[in-house]
């Protein structure tokens, strides 16, 4: 049975992907380190800081996709 898909095609969308991921990477890195400072604001109320754990891990699987 003849392939009916092109690997060329694959890899070459698969290098655009990467090409975007690679221009995300600093902004994902900027918005974690935001984040991990606004952790340290004084008298932060605990329900906040637990919202910006769940942000800071929610970058973290963003930023597993490199």
């Amino acid at each position: 049975m003849p392939i009916k898909w092109s690997a060329v095609k694959v890899s070459e969308a698969m290098d655009e992907v990467e090409q975007q991921v690679l221009l995300a990477d600093q902004f994902i890195a900027e918005a974690r380190t935001k984040a991990q400072a606004a952790k340290r604001i004084p008298n932060l109320p605990q329900y906040m800081e637990h919202r910006i754990n769940s942000l800071i891990s929610q970058i973290e699987r963003i930023d597993k996709i490199k």
